[in-house]
């Protein structure tokens, strides 16, 4: 049995309640008092909010590029059968979850992208980290055959990424995953079969 620490143990508490209730209503009290914690081990690892909520959105990508590697590394699928795999179980881990949370990414770039500049900025940049890896399968799907040659595999891994994320603050708008659905439907049998 692992022993988590204090750091670790702020770190999971307030992933949780800022994606739950948004990085501004969410105090470093409420965090202290669901960790269990007191308030100057918080300042002993964290100089500050804004420096905890850029941990949390690092220790947020991390765990979905763990996620989606093993997706798009899955080599004994073809590459748009991997894709397409975990945009389905992403829907129904999203439709399980009744629609509301959404991504911590695209919800605290949207939050926070005319007040802290650090953190757009690290959002932007794992976003950008996921439109690679995307824009990686979708050259192997044309190595594969799979994606016609003359597709640029970027342009189309960032309209993927785009439309995703604007179809997740769809589906919590209306609390359904039919956003999400008719961007799969939209996506693999239309953008990348034509």
């Amino acid at each position: 049995m692992s022993v988590v620490t204090t750091k670790e143990r702020l770190l999971e508490t307030g992933l949780g309640l800022i994606h739950d209730r948004g990085y501004h209503a969410t105090g470093i009290q409420d965090i202290l008092a669901a960790a269990g914690v007191p308030r100057g081990s918080f300042y002993h690892y964290f100089p500050g909010k804004e420096a905890f909520c850029l941990a949390i959105i690092d220790r947020y990508a991390e765990q979905g590029y763990r996620r989606l590697d093993g997706y798009l590394g899955a080599s004994e699928s073809a590459p748009l059968q991997r894709m397409h795999r975990f945009f389905e179980d992403t829907r129904a881990f999203y439709a399980a979850g009744k629609c509301r949370r959404g991504c911590l990414l695209g919800n605290l770039g949207q939050e926070l992208a005319d007040v802290s500049d650090a953190c757009r900025r690290r959002v932007n940049g794992h976003l950008e980290s996921w439109t690679r890896r995307f824009a990686q399968c979708l050259r192997e799907a044309q190595d594969a055959g799979e994606l016609a040659a003359g597709v640029d595999p970027d342009d189309y891994a960032a309209v993927l990424l785009n439309s995703w994320e604007g179809a997740l603050l769809r589906m919590k708008l209306m609390r359904s995953v039919e956003p999400l659905d008719a961007f799969t439907r939209l996506y693999f049998d239309s953008v990348l079969a034509s």
